[in-house]
């Protein structure tokens, strides 16, 4: 479900779970809008089931669900700009956008990228630079790659562990692409790297992350 952290004392505070008859179920990324709402996906856990949708959380709390069903979800990333809204399907290969509306609506589902999951990993994690470009995660594939707003491939990040799981910007400047990692089930003999954070200057910069306005 959704919580409130207390960052001076750490206390979770439940505050609502969109679906609680799928107990096998639970939320995976999330971002917020410009509006303060909260774009969150929800994962079958045991990853056997298309049970899982993109669900938007209004700052009233209220929620509605917009993509899917997937049986991993991941992203979501929107445009500095907030019209467009990335969504991935990690089992599909599948990067999809849609235009996004100032009344929280999304529209045009249409296919961003798609990759080839036995030579480049499946696609998890993303964020959106200020040119509009996309940086996108590869679980199994050891790289982020970077794609243009159209969706061409304009060069990649290569890593020393399989397991890429995201990416956002940070700094001062908001030029440092940060790539976090997992380690699930790997040789750590082999991938001592594993399950660490990743710290990539770059020449382009991100853009602020709005916070929930609820």
């Amino acid at each position: 479900g959704v919580y409130f952290m207390d960052k001076s004392s750490g206390k979770m505070t439940f505050v609502m779970n969109p679906e609680p008859d799928q107990v096998e179920n639970r939320f995976n990324d999330g971002k917020c809008d410009r509006e303060g709402r909260i774009w969150a996906g929800r994962s079958h856990d045991p990853e056997t089931s298309a049970t899982g949708y993109l669900y938007r959380i209004d700052p009233d709390l209220s929620h509605s669900r917009w993509d899917g069903p997937y049986i991993c979800p991941n992203g979501p990333a929107i445009s500095p700009d907030d019209s467009t809204l990335y969504h991935v399907d990690t089992f599909g290969g599948t990067v999809w956008a849609f235009d996004k509306h100032p009344d929280g609506t999304i529209s045009n589902r249409r296919e961003f990228a798609r990759l080839d999951s036995k030579k480049e990993g499946f696609p998890d994690g993303l964020t959106v630079d200020n040119e509009n470009r996309v940086w996108l995660a590869h679980w199994g594939g050891s790289r982020i790659t970077c794609f243009s707003p159209q969706g061409e491939r304009l060069g990649f990040v290569e890593l020393p562990v399989p397991q890429v799981t995201s990416c956002t910007f940070g700094g001062p400047d908001l030029s440092v692409l940060y790539i976090t990692t997992a380690a699930r089930n790997l040789d750590l003999v082999k991938y001592p790297l594993a399950g660490a954070l990743f710290r990539v200057p770059t020449k382009t910069t991100g853009s602020s992350s709005p916070a929930f306005a609820g």
